[in-house]
Order: structure tokens, then C-alpha cells, then sequence
């Protein structure tokens, strides 16, 4: 389900600007913008029913396009994000596969002064040095190959955006950016229940996390895998009112790319073909 903050909704038959209609647990029909819909309760044995033909149409089915473009943006202009674009992006990410179509996943959005809170509490922990207390735990540090491909990023990266290696208060800033979301002006947090197994569950985040990652590339919208947005998921619950019994898993950074900034150009490399895949 998708959850606006501050714009939640359970009342049936409610229609946001868009034209979405709230998922309630009642049975609805209708018409919107040329598609035809039914909506029920996702614990029904009915589904969801679109007219596949009319999304396609609209959507478009680049996916070769769509997984070659996509890149990390760190550099976002302050535009604002229209709500319109991401209910539109959910709506293509809610089709991601999970494990035994559990679909585990809530999508809470921070937008508006919601999102400027967070960045303005989250800098704060950084500036002061306060450690990561994710609900996730996170790696504490690779080795082998994962170490060298981490620090190859870290050093193109920096070399791209002109900092240069003994430049310690450009690199700090460039750390401490990550706390403001480069400046996104929207982040979608991915969640799931507190007692749902992890792995799986995580795995399934994964899936469609990415998925709205290309789904809002196609709205024009430049999109990073953000890390430390979930350093401190007291604060995201506290300003996103999210029961304490949730766990955030990921946030992404929503927003146009601001590409007058090298921040915003850069494109990380991959391992070659042969060297991820093998045929038993």
C-alpha cells in the first residue's frame, strides 16, 4: 500500500487528485482516465483488474532503455515532486514479484516540509557524529572483491565531482550531503512489519524498491538507493508517524536531476558478464 504522509487514507471511495483510488476494504468499480479498475481488499481472493492494453499504452514497455539510463543521482534540484508522478510510478512498482505474492512491503512518502524535517534532523545526527542505529543491520565493512568494487565507486566518484583525496572538508560535506538527501525533495521509505522474517522479506523490498526506481525514471524522475536515510529510523517513524512495530528497510531519494552538477553525472561501471555468470 502506498501512504502518503500526512495524506493516508482508508476512506472507501475516496479518489486522490490523480485519480487513484485508495485501497479500502471494500469491493469497488469504476472508470479512470480510460482504464478500467476494481479494487478489493488485498486479503480477498480477488484482484486487482486493469486494462493491461491501456497501461502499456501509457507507460510505454522501454525496459532496455529504462535499466541502461537508470543511475544514481546525487545531486537534486529543489522542484517539487508531484504526488500525481509517484502514485503513477506505484502503480507500475506494486506488480514487483515477492515471495508467494506475500507483498510485504508499505511505501511511506516524504514529501513537502515532512521531507525538509527529516533532512534538517538527519544532518544534524551526522554533523554531530551520532552512529547508525538501523532497524536493518548493515555491513560494517567488506572484503575481497565486494571491498574493491566499493572502494573503486568511491574513488570515481570523488575524481568525477572533483574532490580531490587529501581534501577532507570536501569529502566530509560530501558525506554529510547524504543526510539531506542530496537535496531530493522527496523520499519514498520501503517498510515492512516488524515481524516478518527479514531475508525474505528484505529480498522482496529489493524487487519492487528497484521496480519504482525505473517506473519513476519513466516520469522523468531521477531516483539513489539511499543508505544513510535510514540510519536513524527513530526519527523517520517520529516524523512519518509509523508504528513503532514497522521496520524501515530502505529509503530512496526522489527528485528531478540536477545536472549542472557533476554529482548528478556520474555513472558507475560493472563487472563484465563472464565474470557473474557461469553455466553448471
Amino acid at each position: 500500500m502506498l501512504f502518503l504522509a500526512g495524506a493516508t487514507t482508508n476512506n472507501p471511495g475516496e479518489v486522490f487528485p490523480s485519480g487513484w483510488q485508495s485501497l479500502s476494504p471494500v469491493i469497488s468499480a469504476g472508470n479512470i482516465e480510460g482504464r478500467t479498475f476494481r479494487i478489493v481488499d488485498r486479503n480477498s481472493s480477488l484482484r486487482i483488474v486493469s486494462n493491461y492494453s491501456n497501461m502499456m499504452e501509457e507507460y510505454g514497455m522501454e525496459l532496455t532503455k529504462a535499466v541502461l539510463e537508470r543511475k544514481s543521482i546525487r545531486a537534486f534540484l529543489p522542484t517539487p515532486v508531484s504526488r500525481e508522478a509517484i502514485v503513477r510510478a506505484t502503480e507500475l512498482c506494486r506488480w514487483a514479484p515477492s515471495w508467494g505474492n506475500t507483498q510485504p512491503w508499505e511505501i511511506v512518502i516524504a514529501d513537502g516540509d515532512k521531507c525538509r524535517t527529516l533532512a534538517d534532523r538527519f544532518y544534524e545526527e551526522g554533523r554531530r557524529g551520532a552512529p547508525p542505529r538501523p532497524n536493518i543491520e548493515m555491513p560494517i565493512e567488506f572484503s575481497d572483491v565486494y571491498k574493491r568494487r566499493y572502494m573503486d565507486l568511491g574513488r570515481a566518484l570523488l575524481t568525477h565531482m572533483g574532490i580531490e583525496r587529501d581534501d577532507k572538508d570536501a569529502r566530509i560535506q560530501h558525506y554529510l550531503n547524504m543526510y539531506r538527501f542530496f537535496g531530493a525533495p522527496c523520499v519514498a521509505y520501503f517498510i515492512i512489519d516488524g515481524k516478518l522474517n527479514e531475508p525474505y522479506s528484505c529480498l522482496d523490498i529489493g524487487s519492487i524498491a528497484t521496480t519504482f526506481c525505473y517506473a519513476a525514471l519513466q516520469e522523468g524522475l531521477g531516483t539513489i538507493y539511499l543508505a544513510a536515510s535510514m540510519h536513524f529510523p527513530d526519527i523517520v517513524k517520529s516524523v512519518l508517524e509509523i508504528p513503532a512495530d514497522k521496520k524501515v528497510v530502505i529509503g530512496i531519494a526522489v527528485g528531478y536531476p540536477d545536472d549542472s552538477k557533476p554529482a548528478a553525472t556520474f555513472r558507475s561501471d560493472r563487472d563484465s558478464v563472464d565474470q557473474i555468470l557461469r553455466f553448471a
